[in-house]
């Protein structure tokens, strides 16, 4: 089966700010670039990217258009966004679209309760547009993670129904510790491959995704293994923030692209939506890649 680009169209940006101050096209700033602005709500970071979250805005990540503090405002819970993903997605459903997980290495790790706890920390997540596209954003991001989780079951007659079958399955006895960046010095001892639904993978990134969330992933890079609810944490958080060499899953017009469109088409059907008109063959190979600064 061919892969396919998924187009999903999002009037808002990460957390749902809105553009609306010119920001360059490609998204570069710095003085590399003549210092553009940012949108609002946006930061220049030092790598030279615009962007909303901590990995832009907090600290020594940021050059320009700095924020203060990010993670007290824009990742706490509420329970108007806890009651807004229950309404796209009940239990039942998600326990049917993973009905394999107690049969797998993962062991039922990736709960519903526990997708469900992490999604109210991201008042962005699946909250933008009318119910069938915050429907379908919801089916590609699934879509996505099931594709990294799944492992090799292209041979199951059932081959769409494996998601979240893995916790760690791109590293998985190699003996790489994926300490690529000066910029997050790693601990001692520790490894920092791939896990949890993205498969979060290289120093930096653990380091980015835990400071927006608030807890120290560099010295503690398992809880991404061990904690389900920072597990998906960490993957809704690269879902929705653009990163250097890839945007984020929201942004508007974006080719989220994936190995199987049998994934979207099967959580679409479960979701009850269509897929979309946004969907087009698509000939690169495309496994889910962390960016390595």
């Amino acid at each position: 089966m061919k892969p396919i680009t998924l187009t999903i169209f999002s009037l808002a940006f990460l957390f749902g700010i809105i553009s609306v101050h010119c920001e360059r096209s490609d998204h570069h700033c710095g003085p590399a670039y003549g210092n553009p602005g940012c949108s609002e709500g946006r930061c220049c970071s030092i790598h030279g990217w615009c962007g909303g979250a901590a990995a832009y805005c907090s600290g020594g990540n940021c050059d320009y258009q700095c924020w203060v503090y990010l993670s007290g405002s824009s990742l706490r819970n509420t329970n108007n966004n806890i009651a807004s993903v229950q309404k796209i997605i009940s239990e039942s459903v998600f326990n049917e679209m993973f009905k394999h997980t107690k049969d797998c290495p993962s062991k039922g790790f990736y709960s519903y309760d526990a997708f469900i706890t992490a999604a109210a920390s991201f008042p962005g997540f699946c909250s933008t547009g009318d119910a069938a596209t915050r429907k379908r954003e919801l089916a590609a991001f699934l879509a996505k993670t099931s594709q990294a989780t799944a492992g090799q079951r292209s041979d199951s007659q059932d081959a769409y129904a494996w998601g979240y079958c893995h916790i760690n399955t791109t590293t998985i006895g190699g003996e790489n510790d994926y300490c690529t960046s000066p910029n997050w010095p790693c601990a001692p001892g520790q490894k920092y491959n791939s896990r949890g639904p993205i498969q979060l993978t290289h120093n930096h990134n653990y380091g980015l995704v835990g400071e927006a969330l608030g807890i120290d992933l560099i010295n503690n890079p398992e809880l991404v293994a061990t904690n389900p609810v920072v597990s998906f944490k960490t993957a809704i958080w690269f879902w929705m923030t653009r990163h250097e060499n890839k945007p984020s899953g929201q942004e508007s017009s974006l080719d989220v692209v994936t190995s199987s469109i049998g994934y979207y088409k099967r959580y679409c059907d479960m979701l009850e939506v269509s897929y979309g008109d946004g969907t087009t063959s698509f000939s690169d190979g495309s496994r889910i890649r962390m960016p390595v600064f």
